[in-house]
């Protein structure tokens, strides 16, 4: 996925600089604002590891049962398909999961997948603040399954991501959220040039405070 990451963090980079004014006023607490975040919350709890075991078999079909209804608040939306699409192939993906190593890694591609509809439904956070997250936590789980290949490749992103939404946290007087990320990032970049995954892991736990700053920056 970490292409299409990529071009997603781009195009959501886009949309927000072009309207973010008209987000901004937008009401982001909606209904569906709030279904939207219930399901992302639940995929991030079993992507990160904070539910486990049963729990996360739980929350897993919580969010398969629950995109239908968060589906049906974009179908009409144009702009909205594409990513309809890529959520229902990671839904399924989560739905049909055979261990919990998948089932955190499907959990985590559902978060990515999710991101550009926040921006629909209102959001004042760039998409590319939740791809900042979205990307440090595969690559934790890349490192994890001892996948170095795809680690850098999301690691290359992350930086990609990271430079792209950087000049727009200056410039909403997030110096302290931006030097969060400025570390967070190299930290990341010299533990996956180690090919040391404890650092990964602990480098992911502390980015996620660097990840609260980036959202309070934009209101989120």
């Amino acid at each position: 996925m970490s292409e299409r990451i990529a071009r997603l963090a781009a195009a959501g980079f886009l949309f927000f600089n072009l309207w973010g004014a008209a987000a901004s006023a937008a009401a982001p607490r909606s209904e569906g604002f709030v279904r939207l975040t219930a399901l992302e919350d639940r995929a991030e709890k079993i992507a990160g590891g904070a539910e486990t075991g049963a729990a996360a078999r739980s929350a897993a079909a919580q969010v398969v049962s629950g995109w239908p209804a968060v589906r049906s608040n974009f179908a009409a939306e144009r702009a909205a398909r594409w990513s309809l699409t890529a959520v229902d192939g990671e839904v399924a993906a989560l739905r049909s999961a055979s261990d919990e190593a998948a089932l955190e890694r499907a959990a985590n591609e559902t978060t990515g997948a999710l991101a550009p509809l926040f921006e629909l439904a209102g959001d004042t956070v760039p998409v590319s603040v939740r791809l900042f997250d979205y990307l440090e936590r595969s690559i934790a789980l890349d490192a994890r399954d001892g996948d170095w290949s795809r680690a850098a490749a999301d690691g290359a992103t992350l930086e990609r991501t990271w430079l792209t939404l950087r000049p727009a946290v200056l410039q909403h007087h997030g110096q302290t959220a931006a030097a969060a990320a400025d570390r967070s990032v190299a930290a990341m970049e010299t533990a996956i040039h180690a090919r040391n995954a404890a650092r990964v892991v602990a480098g992911v736990h502390r980015s996620d405070g660097a990840a609260t700053l980036l959202e309070k920056v934009f209101g989120g």
